[in-house]
């Protein structure tokens, strides 16, 4: 039987072809079938090529017996240089002698390597369109860096238009990846959908460094205050496997919230006073983020070591869990 391009996939006595030693992407994590050739796999049309095609393609380049050509990418040939480079080193010496001749891929595979909230972070900047110089200023990176690592290790640029590809790179919310966060999952969603403005005031205002949601205290006397606790709202209403009891908490505090900061900007127009309704929210057993002007006794208070477990006064366990 022969395949599309021809090349028959059988032997002439009817067994298949077997693979031969060593063959590419068997050293990689995300192993592709055997009778993919390289170039298929790493095609610019591939619709599932990963976005770190070319470090997988450098650790191809970079096997024993491998030599680069004058046609291959000069950026894969410089990868396959410093994985060979990474691998041999053994001690601290020789990790810092590798920093130094090639600090900015260092750095960058550092980040990449690493992995954790300023990973995500950088790259759900990467996916808001905005110029990788403007990328680095607010990641506290240098542009060499940034580029190195959106080149190597999370090449969507040219797929940006393509909201198939960049969601199956993100991620779904009803199935988080394997060893992605939820939280690392909604900044990336969040990101892509809704644009860089959004992105930085849930980095600072709803997530702290480690990814999980902020429990610091809110003044919803002020307008930002009352921003802010409606945008954590709006998180922690998508907060998987939680009880449909919860959710309609996250909606009245929301609604009460709204109609807080509706009558204070009608108080510039009359003397309507909004002590009132703080009062209130105070008294209600509503999940609101922390806020120096209600009790403390009917705030949520998030888990330090998961930003998915929420402590809220009134829940019981026995909540029916939302299908």
């Amino acid at each position: 039987m022969k395949s599309k391009t021809g090349i028959s996939d059988m032997k002439q006595d009817g067994t298949p072809h077997k693979s031969p030693a060593g063959c590419p992407g068997e050293s990689s994590k995300r192993k592709r079938p055997r009778c993919v050739s390289t170039a298929v796999f790493y095609a610019r049309h591939n619709p599932l090529r990963n976005p770190a095609w070319r470090w997988e393609l450098a650790g191809e380049l970079a096997r024993p017996g491998r030599r680069a050509s004058p046609a291959d990418d000069p950026l894969i040939v410089e990868a396959a240089r410093f994985r060979r480079r990474l691998a041999r080193c053994r001690t601290e010496k020789q990790l810092a002698r590798l920093q130094a001749a090639m600090p900015d891929l260092f750095a960058a595979h550092s980040i990449y390597q690493t992995g954790g909230w300023p990973k995500a972070v950088l790259e759900a900047r990467l996916l808001t369109r905005i110029p990788l110089a403007d990328v680095a200023s607010r990641s506290g990176l240098i542009p060499t860096v940034v580029a190195l690592y959106a080149s190597l290790f999370f090449d969507v640029a040219e797929r940006l238009q393509s909201q198939g590809y960049i969601t199956r790179v993100i991620g779904r919310l009803e199935r988080v990846p394997p060893g992605l966060a939820w939280s690392e999952l909604q900044l990336k969603r969040h990101a892509y959908f809704m644009g860089p403005l959004v992105l930085e005031k849930l980095n600072h205002l709803v997530f702290d460094a480690n990814g999980n949601i902020q429990s610091t205290d809110v003044n919803l006397k002020t307008a930002a205050g009352r921003f802010t606790a409606c945008l954590r709202l709006a998180i922690l209403a998508e907060l998987p496997d939680k009880s449909l009891a919860f959710r309609r908490e996250i909606y009245r505090s929301y609604r009460d919230i709204r109609e807080l900061d509706r009558k204070s900007q009608a108080q510039q127009e009359a003397s309507t006073s909004i002590e009132p309704d703080l009062e209130r929210l105070s008294s209600a057993n509503c999940p609101l983020p922390a806020s120096a002007t209600t009790n403390s006794a009917s705030i949520p208070v998030l888990s330090d070591t998961s930003n998915d477990t929420l402590q809220t006064v009134g829940e019981t366990e026995n909540d029916q869990k939302v299908a």
